[in-house]
C-alpha cells in the first residue's frame, strides 16, 4: 500500500522515481536514524546528487522518533534534496525521485 501510494503521488506530481529502498525488519522506534543502514545509504545518494526529492509514505518513515524526524528532514534539505510525504498526515517506503 505504501509503495503504491508513493508511485501514485509521484505520477500525479510528474516526478520520476529513480530508485527505491525499503527497510525490512527495522523498527525506527528502537533504532536511531544514525544506525539505520538504508537511511544512511539514501543519505549517501543525496550527497552524490542522485535525486532531488526523497518521497516517503509519511514523514514518520524517516525518523520514527518524533524528536528525530525534523532533524532528518533538515539534513536532506541542507543537501538540496527535499523530502515529501505521499500521505498528507505529515508526520517503509522510501523513494528517491527526480523532477521531470
Amino acid at each position: 500500500m505504501q509503495r503504491k501510494a508513493c508511485h501514485d503521488f509521484a505520477a500525479k506530481m510528474g516526478w520520476v522515481i529513480v530508485g527505491e529502498e525499503q527497510e525490512t525488519g527495522v523498527s525506527g522506534y528502537k533504532v536511531s536514524a544514525d544506525d539505520r543502514d538504508k537511511l544512511q545509504l539514501i543519505k549517501k545518494y543525496a550527497e552524490q546528487g542522485k535525486f532531488d526529492i526523497l518521497l516517503v509514505f509519511m514523514f514518520d518513515r524517516l525518523g520514527r522518533k518524533s524528536d528525530e524526524t525534523p532533524f532528518v528532514v533538515e539534513w536532506f534539505t541542507k543537501k538540496r534534496a527535499s523530502a515529501s510525504g505521499a500521505y498528507r498526515k505529515e508526520s517503509s517506503g522510501l523513494s528517491p525521485t527526480r523532477t521531470a
